[in-house]
Parts: structure tokens; C-alpha cells; sequence
């Protein structure tokens, strides 16, 4: 297992390949973007992991967990979610 760091973007739906069984242990603030923080077994096969960074206006529906909230370089703040697998 191996812990990693994934930039995201300031996107209401972005899809990331991450090895099956990943764990997303938490997102931060790297320069003013988000980062995701995620435990992974990298002999594992890949599997999309749909994340959604978002500020407090989006409507974001029951189908997405959330991972936390950050501040960007201009003080904005941002909620991040996962959507459930299906």
C-alpha cells in the first residue's frame, strides 16, 4: 500500500483511475488547489473514482459522499464529494 497525491480541478464532475480498494483518506490546499490524499494497492486493477469539488451554491444530490472542505488562494472555499458506486 502506498499513499499518493491526486491534483484535482475546480470541477463539478472530474474522473480519476485509481486501483480498486482505494481508500481517500483526506483533501487539502497544495498552492491554492486541491489536492487528494488516497491509500493505494498500485498492483491492483483500475477503477474510476468520480470526485466533484464545488462551492456552497451547487446542488449536489444524496448519490455523493463527502471528503471535506478547503480554501483556495482567493479565500474561496470548496466542498469536495465522491460519488457512491453504484
Amino acid at each position: 500500500m502506498n499513499i499518493r497525491m491526486y491534483y484535482l480541478d475546480f470541477v463539478e464532475e472530474q474522473v480519476l483511475l485509481l486501483p480498486q480498494n482505494y481508500k481517500i483518506l483526506s483533501v487539502a490546499s497544495r498552492n491554492g488547489y486541491p489536492v487528494l490524499w488516497v491509500m493505494i494497492d498500485e498492483s491492483l486493477p483500475k477503477i474510476e473514482c468520480v470526485i466533484s469539488v464545488v462551492t456552497e451554491r451547487a446542488n449536489i444530490e444524496n448519490i455523493f459522499s463527502f471528503i471535506g472542505t478547503i480554501q483556495d488562494r482567493y479565500n474561496s472555499y470548496y466542498h469536495v464529494f465522491e460519488k457512491l458506486k453504484e
